[in-house]
């Protein structure tokens, strides 16, 4: 077996991993990454088909982060040429001072686009739960 050099090895093949070295190849960097599992093991923090881009943080910062992974996740679809998000919404629940706060971050941080907040009285809130329990969820999936 002969040396092979690589400038960056990566130990880990998961979420972290993955993204590091699909993000260094980009840059034209050569990388080696080392995994102890086969591809789609259920070993990993990050194996399973669901997943959540929680945008709702008090800390702008947060929100800012998660709007740039929401944005290179598009990114990697549209490279692989195949829909790897759907996004469907949440609800988040709390005291109404919290709620308020979480609004005014998401909606006056730069770098929070995509996460459209939304404020809901309990009887408008009421009608958006009894249509998601009949199966009827609004998709905001690109192209349809």
């Amino acid at each position: 077996m002969g040396a092979e050099r690589s400038d960056v090895v990566i130990i880990g093949a998961g979420l972290a991993g993955s993204a590091a070295a699909w993000a260094l190849a980009g840059r034209g960097r050569s990388v080696a990454v080392v995994e102890a599992f086969g591809p789609g093991h259920r070993r990993g923090s990050s194996h399973g088909s669901a997943r959540i881009f929680r945008r709702a943080y008090p800390d702008p910062l947060y929100v800012r982060m998660t709007g740039e992974a929401q944005r290179r996740w598009r990114q990697l679809s549209d490279f692989a040429a195949q829909d790897l998000i759907l996004t469907t919404g949440a609800l988040d629940f709390g005291p109404a001072r919290e709620q308020e706060k979480m609004y005014d971050i998401l909606t006056g941080v730069r770098g929070a686009r995509g996460a459209d907040p939304g404020r809901f009285r309990r009887r408008a809130l009421a009608r958006h739960v009894v249509r998601a329990r009949s199966g009827h969820v609004p998709s905001r999936r690109r192209g349809a």
